[in-house]
């Protein structure tokens, strides 16, 4: 596990529960003076109940007037929604590609 994972903080992170079920999560990155929002998750089945704009407004919340940054979909209209709905702005959009090793 690369270091600067660990530098998450508990006061960062957060879960989403809906009848008593874990959701969805959040983790958030101390990197110094910006913090990162990221991983999310939302299960398939839980999708569309507004648990990830939850999950994002308890994260921004705990940042307070921090920098935040993140890592996204970027060719994804239903990712880039939910974050320009809370505020954020795109800057710098790179997609990244995965290739599969060859058998």
């Amino acid at each position: 596990m690369p270091a600067r994972r660990l530098a998450g903080q508990p006061g960062s992170c957060f879960v989403a529960v809906d009848n008593g079920q874990v959701v969805g999560s959040v983790v958030g990155l101390d990197w110094g003076s910006v913090w990162i929002l990221g991983p999310l998750t939302v299960d398939p089945a839980a999708q569309a109940r507004g648990h990830a704009r939850a999950l994002v407004e308890a994260f921004l919340s705990a940042a307070g007037d921090r920098l935040v940054g993140l890592w996204t979909f970027p060719n994804s209209v239903k990712h880039l929604g939910l974050y320009h709905s809370v505020g954020f702005e795109s800057r710098s959009l790179v997609s990244v590609g995965l290739m599969a090793a060859a058998k």
